[in-house]
């Protein structure tokens, strides 16, 4: 049951993830996250918080956007706030089910991208392509490996971000 659970929120995650931040499904290949936890707090104090008023009507209106009473809110601006002092901090989520948003900390990330063309921007350097990828989805995590590779006629950026240069031998 408990593995279903994890099966079944990092599917959830996933397609999140992919239709957030503007990867194509084609794209991901692989978006591991090894969560530590993370703080949820409901939509009405997250408005509160980041318009200082009360909200009676809250919808989410994208992945990453609240309609506050009219007034666009980030969950991405909101968990940078309160998570500060986390070092794991990693993601923001929207709950739509839960009326929750979800600040995931971890303390590794997978990435694997499959190149979509020339013009794709995460594959024309590895190191920019993982830097745009850290923005999104491994906000507070350290960069340890990142690679550019063609297999076949497909190109594929390779990204892992950790807390230390050791976590690599554990994979």
């Amino acid at each position: 049951l408990m593995s279903l659970k994890i099966m079944m929120a990092c599917l959830r995650a996933c397609l999140f993830f992919i239709i957030f931040f503007d990867f194509s499904i084609a794209g991901v290949i692989k978006d591991e996250h090894f969560s530590i936890g993370s703080n949820s707090y409901s939509w009405k104090s997250v408005c509160y918080q980041m318009t200082k008023r009360d909200s009676p009507l809250i919808e989410k209106k994208a992945a990453n956007l609240l309609d506050c009473m009219g007034q666009s809110v980030q969950a991405s601006k909101f968990c940078d706030e309160k998570e500060v002092a986390n070092p794991f901090y990693t993601r923001p989520f929207i709950n739509s089910s839960e009326k929750t948003v979800e600040c995931k900390s971890g303390r590794r990330v997978l990435f694997k991208w499959k190149c979509e063309g020339l013009k794709d921007k995460y594959c024309e350097d590895d190191e920019k392509g993982c830097y745009l990828i850290q923005e999104k989805l491994a906000k507070r995590l350290k960069l340890i490996h990142k690679s550019l590779f063609e297999e076949g006629k497909d190109k594929f950026l390779n990204c892992y971000f950790g807390t230390k240069n050791q976590e690599l031998k554990n994979l």
